[in-house]
């Protein structure tokens, strides 16, 4: 459980909060230069140099209908006023699935709607969900256990994690027999799901598109 205590003390010891009157422009632009320097650092630069493309706060690899995706999630409520809190997703987002759960004939890669996705937490030491916060001049992570961050280097836990062990593990995906298969082997490992989907079964609906592809080329 968070310590709003600790977290309050770490707020005020970096000095970023601004008070109830709400944020200045200054202030707004501050904290979102101050995310994008930690977002350059810890995602644009081993998800360019494995070929992911960013748009916004999300990358992508390849054009294909079966696309590994990584992006950023921020909380919509906050506990403190000029703060953004965020975490990290990543999965594999299949087209045909995301036409099947949404309305889009076209809809756009996104881990809410990938048929699995989850959170960078459960790759991290702590193995633990993982949120951090942004504030105009400073960074904290405020869960699993609040403390202060220094400035962000390739060298973070992050990055770190990215280049050695996530990226392998989804560079090779690109079809969908290949998301089953890296699927099957995620829960086998007991990675959670961020994404819940209650009314179809993601394996079960991606060996329909597999078979149903085999009747075809047969």
């Amino acid at each position: 459980m968070e310590n709003f205590v600790e977290l309050s003390r770490l707020y005020r010891e970096v000095g970023g909060v601004p008070g109830p009157e709400g944020w200045s422009v200054e202030a707004r632009d501050a904290v979102r230069g101050r995310l994008d320097e930690i977002l350059a650092v810890w995602l644009d630069e081993p998800l360019s140099s494995a070929g992911f493309r960013r748009s916004s706060d999300k990358w992508v690899l390849g054009k294909d209908a079966v696309r590994p995706i990584v992006d950023v999630q921020r909380k919509k409520t906050f506990k403190f006023e000029g703060v953004v809190e965020f975490t990290i997703n990543w999965g594999v987002w299949v087209e045909p699935f995301a036409r099947q759960i949404g309305r889009a004939k076209r809809p756009a890669p996104m881990t809410s709607t990938a048929p699995f996705a989850a959170r960078i937490g459960d790759l991290l030491p702590a193995k633990e969900d993982v949120w951090w916060a942004v504030l105009s001049n400073g960074f904290i992570r405020t869960s699993p256990t609040p403390r202060l961050e220094g400035e962000p280097t390739p060298d973070d836990d992050v990055p770190r994690i990215l280049r050695n062990r996530l990226i392998p593990m989804l560079q090779p995906i690109d079809t969908v027999s290949a998301a089953i298969a890296a699927i099957e082997s995620w829960v086998a490992l007991g990675l959670t799901p961020s994404t819940i989907h209650i009314a179809v079964d993601p394996l079960v609906t991606l060996r329909r598109f597999v078979e149903g592809t085999e009747a075809k080329q047969g």
